[in-house]
């Protein structure tokens, strides 16, 4: 499970330390490197999420379905979609690199802020995360 919150740095390069109490949720490359998937949020596409296979499979289940995917407008939602997921594993110190393309489009830029929600991480820019949700309460 990916759970907390924390903040990192991301240098010009898109590179950000990953958290190693999260790298026994993600899958592993040929290297036995932590790897995964990289995505933009597909609805309101205002942040970055990492998921291992199995969490791509669920957490994207409404836009990959076989029966959905027969419509001209679903496989047009899922060119959208594709367009922005790419794998990753993670470089030998254990950083993660952001592509540029979806760092630009969700505006990540020097901090970001990582969030565990269960099957997946998201990655927000560290100004909107807390403009949106610094002082979210459970109540």
């Amino acid at each position: 499970r990916f759970l907390g919150e924390t903040s990192h740095s991301v240098d010009p390069g898109g590179r950000m330390s990953h958290p190693k109490t999260h790298h026994p949720s993600l899958d592993v490359d040929e290297s036995g490197r932590p790897a995964g998937v990289l995505l933009l949020e597909p609805t309101r596409q205002d942040c970055i999420w990492v998921v291992n296979d199995d969490g791509f499979d669920r957490e994207l289940a409404e836009f990959v379905t076989p029966e959905a995917g027969s419509s001209p407008e679903h496989r047009d939602k899922q060119r959208a979609l594709y367009r922005w997921v790419t794998n990753f594993s993670l470089d030998k110190s254990g950083r993660l690199t952001l592509p540029d393309a979806l760092r630009k489009k969700v505006g990540i830029e020097g901090d970001a802020m990582v969030v565990g929600m269960d099957s997946r991480l998201e990655i927000w820019p560290k100004a909107t995360w807390e403009e949106r949700y610094g002082d979210a309460s459970l109540v």
